[in-house]
């Protein structure tokens, strides 16, 4: 079950860096055994299977990051493509060149069917959904593009977009912090930033004692947050999480009652990784509604 045999030196973050695991590996899971966990519940699990060997067997281990999300009880799939880190000069995203993307995005379209798309220079990334309607599995019509606005030591703001093979739709803003490792309990400073950036947003009108339930105590520490403005909701996502972390974020987040008995189950066999982990949400007068929650691997 995807158990591996030595200690891996480095693990894969969400944003395609790389990472020192917390622990020795050897006889653990990797990250993907939980992604094939979850095709389990999916109506197409074979499928999906066979498009995870082929995207590896296309472009190598190590190279995709994974989503699994859930929206009205209904379990979706992300994948996402970047540079390899080792051709980033210790840059997130700022040195990667249009050939890395086309050399992943020309590798990719021949095992799944994806938009055409001939990435420039300010291009940084994409990503493309698997979903299900039924039985089916719905075509990937839809390619998400990302471009890196700015990027600091500890602060990085993003922009995507869709391309459905016409045309540029806008869809997103991110704004990603990153904790210095000295900083990994994120500090009075550092929270009291993260409390303005989520009352500054226009959407928010909840009630203010309502951020503790955006700003969930038991994912502190965490190496980093990202706040996304999207199309319908806001979004926060935690960085560096435990298994332990992980746990309590699907749980709290009622992600899938599935997926939480594996990871209760498996929790110290995941134990080396970092997690990251987020939900979309609306704050209103109503109160806090967690709308869409995801977290992320590699393979």
């Amino acid at each position: 079950m995807d158990r591996l045999d030595t200690d891996v030196q480095r693990a894969v973050s969400f944003i395609g860096t790389t990472y020192r695991p917390r622990k020795a590996s050897a006889g653990k899971l990797h990250s993907r055994a939980f992604l094939k966990h979850s095709f389990k519940y999916a109506k197409n699990g074979q499928q999906l299977n066979d498009i995870v060997a082929s995207i590896e067997g296309a472009i190598g281990t190590g190279k995709t990051v994974w989503g699994i999300k859930t929206e009205d009880g209904q379990l979706s799939w992300e994948f996402y493509f970047y540079a390899p880190p080792d051709q980033r000069n210790g840059q997130q995203f700022t040195t990667v060149t249009p050939d890395h993307l086309n050399d992943a995005h020309r590798a990719i379209q021949k095992v799944v069917s994806i938009p055409d798309f001939d990435f420039a220079d300010n291009i940084h990334m994409f990503s493309f959904d698997l979903e299900e309607s039924g039985s089916v599995l719905l075509p990937s019509d839809v390619l998400h593009v990302y471009r890196c606005l700015q990027e600091g030591k500890t602060e990085m703001f993003l922009e995507s977009f869709d391309f459905d093979g016409t045309g540029l739709e806008f869809r997103n803003v991110y704004i990603s912090y990153m904790l210095a490792p000295i900083f990994r309990q994120a500090n009075t400073a550092t929270m009291m930033k993260l409390r303005s950036t989520i009352r500054s947003s226009p959407r928010y009108t909840a009630d203010p004692g309502d951020i503790d339930k955006i700003l969930i105590r038991e994912l502190n520490p965490f190496s980093g947050y990202a706040f996304a403005h999207k199309r319908n909701h806001d979004c926060i996502y935690y960085q560096g999480l435990t298994s332990t972390q992980l746990r309590y974020f699907i749980e709290h987040t009622a992600l899938d009652n599935a997926l939480g008995e594996f990871i209760r189950e498996n929790e110290e066999l995941f134990d080396y990784l970092e997690w990251d982990a987020g939900f979309d949400y609306t704050a209103n007068a109503q109160g806090v509604e967690i709308k869409k929650a995801g977290f992320y691997g590699y393979f």
